[in-house]
């Protein structure tokens, strides 16, 4: 399989590959489905990724490893987040903020 992406590594060695997932992501806490959910994102190799609130329910180590599994992808990615680790915000070209979710800054 190579190296799992979105820091699945550890999630594939606590349940095995063949761990059943319920509806709606049943069996699996908040933060091991989104991992989940990057990585079938990453793995259908569009151009474009969108993610929204990717690190929701992340700890912060898991944050920092999907940020850098993302940044080192070769392709446009769109990362709408109410948290960035600082360590991550580097990853990023460009940066835009909303300020009071009326009008965007750049």
């Amino acid at each position: 399989m190579g190296n799992p992406p979105a820091g699945l590594e550890e999630l594939i060695q606590q349940v095995g590959l063949n761990y059943l997932i319920g509806e709606d992501g049943e069996g699996l806490s908040g933060g091991q489905l989104k991992r989940v959910e990057i990585a079938r994102a990453i793995l259908f190799d569009k151009p474009i990724l969108l993610i929204d609130e990717g690190n929701a329910s992340l700890d912060k180590q898991n944050a920092l490893a999907i940020n850098k599994t993302v940044a080192n992808l070769n392709k446009l990615v769109i990362d709408v987040e109410h948290y960035v680790p600082e360590e991550s915000m580097k990853n990023y070209t460009r940066k835009y903020y909303l300020e009071s979710c009326v009008k965007l800054i750049a």
